[in-house]
């Protein structure tokens, strides 16, 4: 379209700026320009125009009467031949100069300057002449301003010059955001950043506003490959398995004992694969959001808190709880279940000896927290275990602690969705202490 193609052939914003301001500057030369000439024509003569001049000699030979000096000039009868008859000629002009009745006249006499216009008076054969002498300071006057009608041009052109390499080198840093921005994005590399000196300009911050994203843009990137490959180690080994054991009840499918156990390895190993799919699964459905509405976290934690308090004492566990009643947050009922029993499930496979399940309450927020005395977490792994599929190198013991490491993951994302913030408080040897803040409705 029209609209498309104007847009395509669209000038640089610096060349617009520069337009825009140089229709200005010209407007404003221009009135310039007409203020002067207005000032060239008052001035010039005194401070009676040329044509005022015209009529006030023009009126005075109407009438046939005159003032010698009357507004600032002078009047004198004359026969046309250079002989007064009345009136006062002003010092310097010469009453001989040649008649002047189509309009004023500029002479200069000397070192002095004058204007003179002449009128026949109305039923006679004199003429009344008016004379106006021009000071020193209307010749500086004029002077200055043909000198400025002069030189406005060169000086609107060196302005428009000026500011458009002003505004060139400004925009020189967008250019160069611009220039680094495609070359991210053609090679994919998300370590680079937009170098631009440091100051506390617009472009400055929006260089380091860039920056921010393109370290968020690589994080999300080394996530996202973490995360694959973290997958492929997790799949890898339940598909060998898989392969494996067919391959033995193939081999031996004539005895009906070895083909059962390796038709159990073989469904152990698929649950596990499903049940890693359905938590990815579940974590891509978590990303889209949901609706939150008024809800009771008193008993959505007392009810996670009756079923855990049995599966503590088939283990051999101690479990306690203290829960805060009439604590109300916004949330979705299903999803803080599924938060609790994460936390909780990750507390009963680390524990020594006993699990508790708070929730205190402030003045407008509350806390969920989920204690063990387990082996605790190193400081520098506690950023870590909420990553996806991230597991504790001593935590693999498949036997005792299996999992696929999306439990925490998980729960995060669901404290997230529900503008909960979640912290981890461990000393190695003492056991954790998994902690979620919401705010109260």
């Amino acid at each position: 379209t029209i609209k498309e193609n104007f847009s395509s052939q669209a000038l640089p914003i610096s060349l617009r700026v520069t337009l825009y301001y140089s229709v200005f500057i010209l407007a404003l030369a221009g009135a310039i320009i007409g203020i002067c000439g207005y000032i060239l024509d008052e001035v010039s003569g005194s401070s009676v125009s040329q044509k005022k001049l015209a009529r006030l000699v023009q009126k005075a030979a109407r009438e046939g009467k005159f003032k010698s000096f009357d507004d600032g000039v002078f009047f004198y009868e004359h026969d046309g031949q250079g002989g007064v008859i009345a009136g006062f000629v002003p010092k310097g002009f010469e009453p001989a100069m040649p008649l002047s009745p189509q309009g004023a006249r500029e002479v200069e006499l000397d070192d002095d300057e004058f204007f003179y216009y002449d009128a026949q008076i109305k039923g006679r054969s004199a003429w009344i002449r008016g004379v106006i002498a021009v000071s020193e300071f209307e010749l500086a006057m004029k002077r200055v301003m043909l000198i400025a009608l002069i030189l406005s041009p060169l000086f609107v052109a060196l302005i428009i010059y000026g500011g458009y390499a002003i505004i060139k080198r400004a925009f020189k840093p967008v250019r160069a955001m611009s220039r680094t921005a495609s070359e991210i994005g053609a090679s994919g590399d998300f370590t680079r950043r937009i170098e631009l000196p440091r100051g506390k300009d617009e472009l400055s911050a929006l260089a380091a506003t860039f920056n921010e994203m393109l370290a968020s843009l690589q994080s999300a990137f080394e996530r996202e490959r973490q995360l694959s490959a973290d997958l492929s180690h997790e799949l890898r080994t339940p598909a060998a398995v898989i392969l494996a054991q067919s391959d033995y009840a193939l081999a031996y499918e004539q005895d009906a004992s070895e083909a059962r156990e390796s038709f159990a390895v073989i469904n152990n190993q698929a649950r596990k694969i499903s049940a890693l799919i359905e938590q990815i699964l579940e974590l891509a459905r978590l990303q889209r959001g949901v609706c939150l509405a008024p809800v009771s976290l008193s008993r959505i934690a007392s009810e996670c808190a009756q079923d855990f308090q049995l599966l503590c004492a088939q283990k051999g566990l101690s479990f306690s709880s203290q829960i805060a009643e009439g604590v109300r947050v916004n949330g979705d009922v299903l999803l803080l279940i599924r938060l609790i029993n994460n936390l909780l499930s990750n507390a009963l496979k680390f524990t020594r000896s006993s699990v508790v399940l708070e929730l205190c309450v402030s003045a407008d927020a509350c806390e969920l927290s989920i204690s063990d005395d387990g082996e605790g977490i190193e400081p520098a792994l506690q950023t870590k275990i909420w990553d996806k599929l991230y597991q504790i190198e001593r935590s693999r013991n498949r036997e005792q602690n299996s999992g696929a490491g999306l439990g925490l993951a998980i729960a995060s994302q669901i404290a997230k969705i529900h503008g909960a913030q979640v912290s981890l408080r461990s000393e190695v040897g003492r056991g954790s202490k998994f902690s979620v803040n919401f705010k109260k409705v």
